[in-house]
């Protein structure tokens, strides 16, 4: 159930149903088939006033959306533990129809949610990598990952260089509003690090720390 801060109509969203993004186009709503956990899920806009389809997107594992645009995985990307090929499908949400595809580098594979800048050209996230690295593995097959950054435009996938993610750790990751800067906050133990990294950096450089030991890495909201 959705409601609404303003005392509006609620809105009543079906079983295994959730809100993947509130955008121009309407609400991205995925749909999880709960006799096949595995299965992608089916996406759709829906009206957020009446709950109503609006158009069907097919199905994807979603990363995120921003303005007109939704960028989902193939099937290809939820092979276990790693996959050879992952693609990344960017759909636009007023018409329902793919616009392009980004091949991601071999044996590579998304693991977070993905967030973008203001003017919606760049999305980062955390990016698995090839193989694990046996310096830091804990008897896991699951290799560390990058935090990566799309250019949706051009298609080009830089990765921070010097920062390396430890196997199932998540990071929080919020562009500034020019879209020049991505904000990091890595959990640390008994402390939180704030960083910050821009293109020609040859890796991040520490902001501030956040006192206290968290369940895992603050989320940051949109700077501005």
């Amino acid at each position: 159930m959705l409601r609404a801060l303003d005392g509006g109509t609620s809105l009543a969203l079906g079983t295994d149903s959730y809100v993947v993004a509130d955008v121009p186009a309407g609400l991205v709503i995925g749909h999880d088939d709960p006799g096949n956990p595995t299965s992608p899920p089916g996406l759709s806009v829906r009206d957020p006033s009446t709950g109503a389809m609006l158009r069907d997107l097919g199905v994807g594992f979603p990363l995120g959306a921003q303005g007109n645009s939704m960028v989902v995985r193939d099937s290809d990307c939820a092979s276990s533990p790693l996959p050879p090929s992952c693609t990344l499908i960017r759909i636009d949400l007023a018409s329902g129809r793919p616009t392009q595809t980004y091949p991601l580098p071999a044996g590579t594979v998304p693991v977070s949610n993905a967030v973008f800048s203001a003017d919606a050209k760049l999305m980062a996230f955390q990016l698995a990598q090839a193989h694990p690295d046996l310096r830091f593995t804990a008897g896991d097959t699951f290799p560390p990952s990058d935090v990566a950054i799309l250019n949706l435009d051009s298609g080009v996938v830089d990765v921070i260089a010097n920062m390396e993610i430890p196997e199932k750790t998540m990071v929080g990751l919020a562009f500034d509003a020019t879209g020049r800067s991505l904000f990091v906050t890595v959990d640390e133990g008994n402390h939180s690090d704030l960083l910050i990294w821009q293109e020609g950096m040859d890796g991040p450089a520490l902001v501030t720390t956040l006192a206290g030991a968290v369940v895992e890495s603050p989320p940051i909201l949109a700077l501005r």
